[in-house]
Parts: structure tokens; sequence; C-alpha cells
């Protein structure tokens, strides 16, 4: 489990690509998110989406689901801790959403003038859909 937050951590809700934002209530960033914030959140959503596993099992039995995990990590974008925040129906897409993530890190550096302290966490959905 993650440790408790630290005030400067903030708790950002990724998008889907395209999707809409939702900020975590109590979030210092309110709703006037900067551009930096939106194009990093952009770019950390992608990297993750590109190293989606998508395990030949669950695909053969067409399981589908979104698994939301949460992530935090540090000024370098070094993984600090990681855990599914809302499974899915199915254990082995849960699985293969940490292990997307994992195969992710290190993920890109927050800029230097991206909002927050220290440490983030971000909740990124990752969807597994059979494409038909």
């Amino acid at each position: 489990t993650l440790p408790k937050r630290e005030a400067a951590t903030s708790v950002v809700t990724m998008p889907q690509l395209g999707g809409q934002r939702q900020v975590a209530p109590g979030n210092p960033f309110g709703d006037a998110r900067t551009e930096v914030a939106r194009r990093y959140e952009q770019l950390l959503s992608g990297w993750v989406q590109r190293n989606r596993i998508y395990p030949l099992e669950a695909d053969q039995r067409k399981l589908q689901g979104t698994v939301v995990v949460r992530i935090r990590i540090d000024r370098q974008g070094r993984l600090l801790n990681l855990l599914v925040e809302r499974p899915s129906p199915h254990e082995i897409l849960n699985q293969a959403a940490l292990e997307t993530v994992r195969r992710s890190s290190p993920l890109p550096a927050p800029p230097v003038d991206y909002p927050g302290g220290s440490r983030l966490e971000f909740l990124i959905p990752i969807i597994y859909e059979i494409a038909g």
C-alpha cells in the first residue's frame, strides 16, 4: 500500500488519450490547469499506453475491462509506488496493468515547471478492449 500522501503531493486522474481530465478533490491545481501540466499528463498517459500488455490468455478468452492504477513518481520519473486503485473483474488484466506500468519505468520526468511537490501521484486508466 502507499504511505500517507505528503501535503505537497497531488493526485491527477489521467485521461485515456483524448478523454476528459478529472482532478482529485483538494488538488491545488484547481480548474486552471497549465499547458505544461496538460502536455506532461498527455505524454505520461501515452508513454504508459504504448507499453500496455494484453495477455494472450485474456485476448483468447475475450476478456475486457478497465484497470485504474495509482502511481507515485519522483521528479526524475522514477516509479516509487504502484497499486491497482480500481480493478477490472479479471485478475489477469489487473496484473497486466501493473506489469505495463513497470515496463514503462522509468517514466518521463515532469518538467521543472510542472506544479506540485517532490512526489507526484497519478491515476491512470488502462483499457483492455477487443478490437472488432
